[in-house]
């Protein structure tokens, strides 16, 4: 794809999977924490927490209700220094929604087009994805107004068209590129290792 298709690569590979996407999931500040409820081994991963945005995040919520002129930035202080500039979950999800929108702009182009290997598959989950990234978004900033229900409901959401694509993974293309693909190099170094008696 980086010699054939340029754009393909940087819209579809980096913007959305390497730069967006996974540090998103893995290790947005509010992901981190879901994650070590659940698991508590991950709270290793806490010094590591991508902040929301380069100021001190809960602004977003007050910006309706107080006045421009009483609201304080602070820059956030992590692990990530100046690289937060980049490093922040507000850029980071931009960048994989304008990753996904490509994604979903050249599936469609393709299929005008009436170019072959192209599945309702495909649109199921770049929509999906492009739900999750959004409605996830919204939460983070209260939007579209800041009151707990909306909150709430933007929220469930997020969370539900989460769940609803890791139910649909294993029936998608994303399988491959998240769990197949690792467990073929794992599956061949057991190969490998144990059953062609190197131990």
């Amino acid at each position: 794809a980086a010699q054939k298709r340029k754009g393909d690569f940087i819209g579809g590979l980096i913007a959305l999977h390497i730069v967006g996407v996974i540090p998103l999931i893995f290790l947005l500040g509010q992901h981190v924490a879901m994650f070590s409820y659940w698991l508590p081994f991950y709270s290793l991963l806490k010094p590591f927490a991508i902040p929301t945005s380069i100021t001190t995040g809960s602004q977003s919520f007050f910006t309706n209700v107080l006045p421009a002129s009483s609201m304080s930035w602070t820059f956030v202080n992590t692990i990530w220094g100046p690289l937060t500039i980049i490093l922040n979950g507000d850029l980071l999800a931009i960048l994989a929604i304008i990753g996904v929108s490509y994604k979903f702009g050249d599936k469609i182009v393709r299929a005008l087009h009436k170019l072959p290997h192209l599945r309702l598959g495909d649109f199921i989950d770049l929509f999906l994805l492009l739900a999750i990234l959004v409605s996830g978004f919204l939460a983070t900033h209260h939007l579209p107004t800041p009151d707990i229900a909306t909150y709430r409901l933007v929220l469930g959401t997020h969370i539900l068209l989460a769940e609803t694509l890791v139910a649909y993974l294993p029936f998608s293309k994303f399988w491959h590129f998240v769990f197949g693909y690792w467990y073929g190099k794992l599956h061949e170094w057991y190969d490998i290792k144990f059953n062609r008696g190197s131990l």
